[in-house]
């Protein structure tokens, strides 16, 4: 998944969760997935990766410097 932009639905990202049913070995969420990656960015990823199981791989895009 990609531009998840904390930094436009601030709102939204706290709430949207990525669904549990799907079999992947990874996630790979690409660029923008929070202003300068916020501290609110890094606890979504955080506890998504707690709640999935599996490892998150991101890849900064310019909204996240």
């Amino acid at each position: 998944m990609s531009d998840l932009h904390d930094d436009f639905s601030r709102s939204a990202i706290g709430v949207w969760q990525p669904p549990t049913d799907v079999q992947a070995d990874v996630l790979v969420v690409a660029g923008d997935i929070a202003g300068r990656l916020s501290t609110m960015g890094r606890d979504w990823l955080e506890n998504q990766v707690r709640r999935l199981g599996i490892p998150i791989v991101v890849v900064a895009g310019n909204h996240d410097f």
